[in-house]
């Protein structure tokens, strides 16, 4: 149509009044392109927003599980660090009881040394 315009033009026709009806249906044209872009946006930013709400309830679920498994994690932590001072007193409590057997074996031996030492003199 701008063309046919145009053409007219080149021979003197006088098309002022139609160039108007051209400039609004141009003007027409470009808002409801505008419009069309701007309901395809829309719907591109609500599927996009669906999926980020999707991806944000998996991503939160994922958290909470990891969170869920590091307090089971910090309970057996601290289970085994109730049973390792559990066995370091026990560890102490033996090499008590070792250190008073060498005690006694040390005592023993040197008595055993002393009545064979008596028997000895006396023979």
């Amino acid at each position: 149509m701008r063309t046919l315009v145009s053409a007219a033009v080149k021979v003197k026709l006088d098309v002022t009044w139609l160039q108007q009806y051209l400039d609004e249906i141009s003007e027409e044209g470009d808002m409801e392109k505008k419009l069309s872009d701007l309901m395809e946006l829309s719907k591109t930013t609500m599927l996009v927003s669906i999926a980020a709400k999707k991806d944000m309830v998996e991503r939160n679920r994922k958290v909470f599980a990891a969170e869920e498994r590091l307090k089971k994690a910090e309970k057996r932590v601290q289970e085994a660090r109730s049973r390792a001072g559990e066995v370091e007193r026990s560890v102490k409590v033996f090499e008590t009881v070792r250190e008073k057997v060498q005690q006694d074996i040390k005592e023993v031996e040197d008595q055993a040394q002393y009545r064979l030492s008596r028997l000895n003199e006396l023979l």
